[in-house]
């Protein structure tokens, strides 16, 4: 019947997301009464009181209501002084959220003909222009309300356009005139806010911010914070104030207020020597015109080329269960998007801890889940833990894939000490693994701890009570042992580890559906590297003899040895599938004359399986 708050809060997001960068020349939720400066007054003829004049309703909005019929009305609450500056090109906007009751008596009854009206004046109140009124059709659906009639008790938000008075002081003033026993109108979130009609804001730069020298990609992401939908627009970077790159137009868009959208230059930039640079990023020509607001069209970032760069590969250990809940809510709200739409599998590591509560728990944990949770102080799930700390719960994981997509980016390291090379050989009858792990450092390193995680990609024999069928990336076993294997590294010098395990006994569904994961840690939980172990090395296409890639550093041309069977592709540092070949013979040969010179990656991959060898291109 009235504007309740928590209803409000959908209005409240509104006038923030249109004001995030525009100037707000009032914003009223009437949480306190009177509201500061605002005038409250009865006209000439009102004789009400009580419930008739203006008053707050509980701190939800301000109220007036028809008493009687004997109870005449003309009841003003007139805003302060509102100095709207010369628009330019700006538009200026005034909105409000309303209820009424009752449609039939507030239209079109000649005996009370109540009105509730919304007027303006650039006098000092000493005169007033009518802008808006509840039993005009036309001024009510153009202020944004689809029904009409409009339905009683319904809340809403108008929004009229007010531009025509910029460059003056101005009041608005919501009168209330006439009577009808037991109507009634309530008002809340008065705005007056100035917009720009196109507006694009550029929110980051998305390179990453190390890289080994070659070609990078120059990427950002854009908001449209105006009015008007944004079809197109162009973008240009330099490179430490140097010479501007060539024009990349983006067309075909439709992005409305508050619609996203993430870019990559079509030119990258080619860097060759180490060293710290600036990234400097510009937005133009929107929609093929000029904006007021440029300020927002810039930003700048610093990244890092360094030959001897090794990526982090981020580690996620998620605390969780079949029933739990809470954790199907938080894969539904935040996960499962995460994983598929910003990030790509080579950039971290998954492992998901089953756990033993709530209530009888899942039938997946072990005791070896238990060490680990003891280790992260876990109480409660769903936990989850990235780079070993805890990501917090209610501030980040709990808001959804953007924020904690955002929490990522700001917390994530990548620049590793370390780089790791895993293999193993899985003996599927006997259920026996071995894992080969080669680890060069660039750092000494003393009492740390190496752990090779068995995980299955995908289980259902685990249903709990949480409404769950099937589950990703369960952890089965930890070798050599829930404490992991300590061990110490010296700078620039390869150690090699071989772990081994017997697999009997565990919980795993399909021995062909499993991922090892390798990770080192120290005894204070920050994590250093991981990775996923590459093919198995009993299979006798990739791994059980040498692949062979030459010359390398290459040119024109490069060969493959020992690779017959296998399909190829060539890989620069974003990621970019540049040339993909099936090796139909034991010494294949690939043109790469017409690749940028740099550093990429050669994967050669039989099956699921995947080795991969860095070459550079001179």
């Amino acid at each position: 019947m009235i504007l309740r708050r928590t209803i409000l809060l959908v209005s409240l997001v509104m006038i923030l997301i249109i004001g995030k960068s525009q100037q707000v020349l009032l914003n009223e939720d009437f949480s306190s009464w009177p509201p500061q400066n605002w005038t409250i007054l009865s006209g000439p003829g009102s004789n009400a009181s009580g419930d008739g004049v203006w008053h707050s309703y509980y701190s939800t909005g301000a109220y007036v209501r028809y008493v009687n019929s004997t109870m005449m009305h003309n009841e003003w609450l007139i805003t302060p002084y509102i100095n709207v500056p010369a628009a330019g090109l700006d538009v200026v906007k005034l909105n409000w959220k309303w209820t009424a009751e009752y449609f039939s008596y507030f239209v079109g009854n000649a005996t009370y003909d109540p009105d509730l009206k919304v007027k303006i004046s650039i006098d000092s109140g000493a005169t007033w222009q009518m802008l808006w009124v509840e039993d005009d059709s036309a001024m009510v659906v153009n202020s944004g309300v689809t029904d009409w009639p409009w339905i009683d008790e319904k809340d809403y938000l108008s929004e009229i356009d007010i531009t025509q008075y910029a460059g003056n002081n101005i009041k608005v003033a919501f009168q209330l005139k006439g009577n009808y026993p037991l109507l009634y109108f309530c008002l809340d979130n008065v705005s007056v806010f100035m917009q720009s009609p196109t507006d694009i804001e550029l929110k980051k730069i998305t390179t990453k911010p190390y890289f080994l020298p070659g070609n990078v990609d120059i990427k950002g992401e854009v908001e449209n914070v105006g009015v008007q939908v944004i079809n197109s627009f162009d973008v240009s970077y330099n490179i430490d104030g140097g010479t501007e790159s060539a024009v990349y137009s983006v067309s075909g868009l439709s992005l409305a207020n508050g619609d996203t959208y993430s870019f990559t230059h079509n030119l990258p930039h080619n860097f060759t020597v180490d060293g710290t640079y600036t990234v400097n990023l510009s937005i133009s020509n929107v929609n093929g015109g000029g904006e007021s607001q440029m300020a927002n069209n810039v930003l700048s970032k610093d990244i890092i080329i360094d030959h001897l760069f090794i990526p982090k590969r981020t580690i996620f250990e998620e605390f969780t269960g079949s029933t739990c809940s809470a954790c199907v809510i938080l894969a539904d709200n935040t996960l499962d998007s995460f994983f598929i739409n910003k990030v790509v599998p080579e950039e971290y590591t998954l492992i998901k801890y089953q756990m033993n509560f709530p209530g009888a728990g899942d039938p997946y944990y072990t005791s070896q889940c238990g060490v680990r949770a003891s280790m992260y102080s876990v109480y409660g799930i769903p936990h989850f833990v990235m780079d070993g700390s805890k990501v917090p719960h209610a501030s980040v994981m709990t808001q959804g894939t953007e924020v904690f997509y955002q929490y990522y980016e700001d917390n994530k390291e990548y620049n590793a000490t370390m780089s790791i090379e895993a293999t193993h050989n899985l003996d599927i009858p006997n259920k026996d693994l071995d894992v080969t792990v080669k680890i060069n450092s660039r750092v000494s390193y003393s009492n740390i701890k190496l752990y090779v995680a068995v995980v299955e990609k995908q289980t259902t024999g685990n249903v709990g009570s949480n409404g769950q069928t099937e589950f990703d990336q369960v952890f089965m076993k930890m070798l050599p042992g829930a404490g992991g294997k300590t061990i110490n590294l010296t700078a620039n010098q390869q150690a090699t580890f071989q772990i081994t395990g017997d697999l009997n006994g565990t919980f795993i569904e399909e021995m062909n559906d499993l991922e090892i994961i390798v990770f080192v840690q120290k005894t204070d939980k920050t994590m250093l590297q991981s990775t996923v172990s590459g093919a198995p090395t009993g299979i006798e296409k990739v791994d059980s003899k040498e692949v062979h890639i030459y010359p390398n550093p290459a040119n024109d041309e490069i060969y493959i040895k020992n690779a017959q069977g296998t399909n190829i592709k060539i890989i620069d540092l974003q990621g970019r599938v540049l040339i993909s070949d099936y090796c139909s013979d034991n010494n294949t040969q690939i043109d790469v004359s017409y690749l940028s010179k740099g550093v990429y990656f050669v994967q050669i991959i039989v099956d699921n399986n995947i080795k991969t060898k860095k070459i550079i291109i001179e």
